[in-house]
């Protein structure tokens, strides 16, 4: 069983992360959703312009779940195929950007899952291609690495790990 972990708070530019292990809040107050995608016992990273190699995931359409979003995401960012009986909540990051006078708060939800297949790169994809890597390689992959994401990405071995997909 995991165990109940603390996770440091991030600075990315103006915004401030911290992670929330076990917790999806509510679909309506989401903004996006990612995946760490376990396939053959490694992870699928995509290559997304302008940020570079990261799991992947993308914003939320009107009306759609935060499953729904991560299923399509990783699909249109990388061709790879999830079901949904494969998937289990990581957690959820919420970022507060200070905007001076307003806070802009976005909550993020983090998935693991095991990829079923990768078929070919969608023609449609925001990616600029994708690769599997080990989590060790991760720190140097990555498009950007700190103390949050470094314990983000060890709770996503962990629980991946804990379902036989690693």
């Amino acid at each position: 069983m995991t165990e109940v972990q603390e996770f440091p708070i991030a600075h990315w530019g103006n915004t401030r992360a911290q992670f929330i292990p076990h917790e999806c809040l509510r679909d309506d107050a989401i903004y996006a959703s990612m995946a760490f995608v376990c396939y053959h016992q490694l992870l699928l990273l995509a290559n997304i312009p302008g940020r570079g190699w990261s799991i992947p995931g993308g914003r939320t359409e009107p009306g759609e779940s935060a499953l729904d979003t991560v299923i399509r995401e990783v699909y249109e960012e990388t061709g790879a195929e999830l079901s949904s009986s494969e998937l289990a909540l990581l957690g959820s990051y919420l970022l507060t950007e200070d905007r001076g006078t307003e806070t802009n708060r976005r909550v993020v939800t983090v998935y693991i899952a095991r990829a079923e297949r990768i078929s070919d790169f969608p023609p449609q994809s925001e990616s600029l291609g994708s690769k599997l890597v080990t989590f060790s390689e991760l720190p140097e992959t990555y498009y950007r690495w700190d103390k949050l994401l470094e314990a983000v990405c060890n709770y996503a071995q962990l629980r991946a790990s804990e379902c036989g997909w690693l």
